[in-house]
């Protein structure tokens, strides 16, 4: 077959994989190689692209020709058409013209007109550490109207998650005109939550959406109903949140009336789940196949972060292929740019306990499981022998051991029916592992050889093995000092016992290494003759991949300071849609609030609501916290501890709430004493009798209750003037049939 006679997806592979070995032909490809050539070069090298947050890359022709976005500026009627996925990334410093030249985000103005050129557009991406233009959906909803995927996940560091600031998201809702298969939404403040939840009841029965990935603080009630009535057509929907808001309520209404949904992952979890959580809804998705709860191993959690757990058992465990109840372990350390070293510290909330009994008799009886990982919990072996006799369709199981790992090797059982088993991924519980495991290399590592004498042969340290002995040497002897590695012929004792078993595993921090077993072409179901090849220890590419990433993105925000700070010019949405979808401001609506008069007592100004602070040791800690508070409504968690007053506090000082200050007209007014009617109750009573000679300022004593020898008043004062108040106003938005329209991105 000719070249030209090819179908495109396979000629597209083969000009792919010739840029990929050899990028210099990238210009023969577009101009020497025939009309079809082009054309395969052009779907190859601009369906997607990849555009810095940065204006600087703008500021010449000449600088503009380094990146692969010039071609598209530059002439836009032959190369727009074919793009179907845009990314805003974060800047490279290495592509500055100079090193001190400052820095400066993309403009609203640039970014919309690249939409406008983008006709074609379906998936837009944006993991630039800074905001998107407010007006952003506005400009998506009139220019890409193909737009399948919105993917807002900022790029962040762990330990710089909280200091970057949230997105209000204004335009947010304009999606909704949209057919948006696939959302994810992350770093969004309250503003912006209430704006996504404008967004899905506008969806309606006409919605499309298939995939919602959401990382929320603001993750409410309401939040959750609107999921649950756009949520007919969902499929896989991930959750995650470090707030308090998700309790029961909000994931039975989620679980009851999306019908449709095959894949529920709960990943890092806080909210406020109950222990009974998994027994109050009345009916699951019929279609759910998947269950992934993910438990960060070093925190912070609050102290009831895994009580759900306790009535998972509850849960329709029997009609699932894939249960995933996963520790997820903190980012090692790099030494040497050889060996990933695990922290161990892990948080007492998530520490290793053994498998609730009757989750593990649920476990032994979902005949149609596939993929079971769940090493949150111990696992004994006379367990792990029922679920590989009473689960037929395993393909692989990966568990946590809360005996030794020869005692695993060890088991007796008739598994020649679990013809679809290729996998055994082990961890051991730490007290069950003696002796001192070889180190976690990284992917590009060859092992080093290190030679012991024969005096040392029982000494406590490790040895790796070199190439040649890999391939002859499957298993280290005991002589070597670790009492935990097994035997080789323990190993090949049991891998026969499973006639597609392709990889037995030891992973974790404790973790001795892996073996690969190999089997001869044969016919018969059950091949005695089995080879076994080890492998020390070795960190996983996609842990790697995110160590690499972590610190990528750590060094861009350490040396781009002036970028962080430099506002993004139209970064407000203005305009007929904006004012409309926009709510309005915080501080108009608490001076509307305070200035307005009680219609039933003229006068009298309306008393301004009190927030409930808990005092207990799990209450919210500020990291939890949206980093941009305004523009929303007070939170209804108070950040405030009970010893701290709002008006000296330095979040408080940002905030426009009204000054409760002894000067100001909100401080305490003398109280007169009056007598209590039989008929009015107790509640409304606020003074009691006070002792003689006291003023009306001095402290009163209360006639029954806890709070005997206490000012009611101070009382009053510490609960509703000692703290900030929370004013709460109802958002205003866009009935659900809007009229487009477009904004300008350069007026602030």
């Amino acid at each position: 077959m000719l070249l030209g006679q090819l179908p495109e997806h396979i000629l597209d592979k083969l000009v792919q994989t010739s840029l990929i070995l050899n990028p210099s032909l990238r210009i023969a490809f577009l101009s020497s190689f025939g009309s079809r050539i082009h054309a395969s070069s052009v779907r190859v090298l601009f369906s997607s692209l990849d555009v810095e947050d940065d204006s600087c890359l703008c500021d010449s022709e000449e600088h503009l020709r380094k990146f692969p976005v010039y071609p598209l500026v530059a002439n836009p009627d032959r190369y727009a058409h074919v793009v179907r996925s845009l990314t805003i990334t974060n800047p490279n410093p290495e592509n500055r013209i100079s090193e001190t030249q400052a820095s400066r985000p993309l403009d609203a103005d640039l970014i919309s007109h690249l939409l406008q050129q983008c006709l074609n557009l379906e998936d837009f991406l944006w993991t630039s550490s800074l905001r998107p233009p407010d007006g952003i959906c506005e400009q998506l909803s009139l220019f890409n109207t193909r737009l399948k995927r919105f993917d807002h996940r900022p790029s962040y560091s762990r330990d710089r998650r909280t200091t970057l600031t949230k997105w209000d998201a204004s335009s947010l809702s304009l999606l909704s005109t949209l057919p948006v298969v696939t959302l994810a939404l992350s770093g969004l403040s309250q503003v912006g939550a209430g704006a996504l939840v404008h967004m899905l009841c506008n969806l309606g029965e006409d919605s499309v959406l298939e995939n919602l990935n959401l990382d929320l603080v603001w993750l409410d009630e309401k939040l959750c109903d609107a999921i649950a009535e756009a949520g007919k057509k969902i499929r896989r929907l991930r959750l995650s949140t470090n707030g308090t808001k998700l309790n029961d309520k909000g994931l039975t209404t989620i679980l009851e009336k999306c019908d449709n949904m095959e894949e529920l992952n709960l990943d890092e979890v806080q909210g406020r789940i109950s222990r009974s959580m998994w027994t109050k809804p009345t009916v699951f998705p019929s279609a759910l196949r998947c269950l992934r709860i993910h438990i960060s191993e070093t925190g912070p959690h609050h102290s009831w972060a895994i009580d759900h757990l306790n009535s998972l058992h509850s849960f329709p465990l029997e009609q699932l292929t894939e249960i995933c109840i996963a520790r997820q372990s903190g980012i090692p350390t790099v030494q040497d740019h050889t060996t990933a070293v695990f922290e161990g510290r892990v948080n007492s909330v998530v520490s290793l306990k053994p498998i609730p009994f009757a989750l593990s008799e649920r476990l032994r009886g979902c005949k149609y499981l596939k993929n079971l990982h769940c090493d949150f919990w111990a696992f004994p072996v006379s367990d792990v022998k029922f679920l590989l006799e009473r689960c037929p369709k395993l393909e692989s199981l990966k568990i946590c051991l809360d005996e030794s790992f020869t005692k695993l090797l060890g088991l007796t059982s008739t598994s020649a029916f679990l013809s679809n088993l290729h996998t055994i991924s082990v961890s051991v519980n730490p007290e069950h592992a003696p002796g001192v495991p070889p180190p976690c290399l990284l992917p590009n590592v060859v092992p080093v050889v290190v030679s012991l004498p024969a005096s040392t042969a029982k000494s406590t340290s490790t040895q790796l093995l070199d190439l040649d002995q890999m391939q002859t040497q499957t298993c280290l002897e005991k002589s070597v000092g670790d009492p935990s590695l097994p035997l080789l012929r323990d190993v090949k004792r049991f891998v026969r016992k499973f006639p597609k078993l392709e990889l037995l595993e030891w992973y974790g921090s404790y973790g001795r290494g892996s073996w690969a077993v190999k089997r001869p072409a044969t016919t018969s179901k059950i091949s005695i003759n089995v080879s076994v090849d080890y492998m020390t220890p070795r960190l996983s590419t996609e842990i790697w991949n995110e160590i690499l990433q972590e610190d990528q993105i750590r060094d861009f925000l350490d040396r781009s300071c002036s970028w962080l700070n430099e506002p993004r010019r139209g970064q407000q949405w203005t305009g007929e849609q904006a004012e409309l979808l926009q709510p309005p401001s915080v501080a108009h609506s608490e001076k509307d609030f305070i200035d307005q008069t009680n219609p039933h007592r003229p006068g009298k100004k309306s008393r301004v609501p009190s927030i409930s602070i808990s005092t207990s040791s799990s209450s919210i800690s500020d990291t939890n916290m949206p980093a941009t508070p305004s523009r929303s409504s007070a939170s209804p968690v108070d950040v405030y501890s009970p010893s701290t007053s709002p008006v000296h506090s330095p979040v408080a000082s940002r905030s426009r709430h009204p000054d409760f200050s002894s000067n100001s007209h909100f401080a305490p007014s003398p109280i007169r004493e009056h007598k209590r009617f039989p008929s009015e109750s107790s509640r409304s009573r606020t003074v009691g009798k006070t002792s003689g000679g006291s003023t009306p300022d001095s402290p009163r004593k209360s006639s029954r209750g806890r709070g005997r020898g206490r000012s009611t008043r101070t009382s009053i004062e510490e609960g509703r003037i000692g703290r900030p108040s929370a004013v709460r106003e109802e958002t205003r938005y866009l009935p659900s049939k809007v009229t487009k329209g477009r904004g300008d991105g350069n007026r602030k």
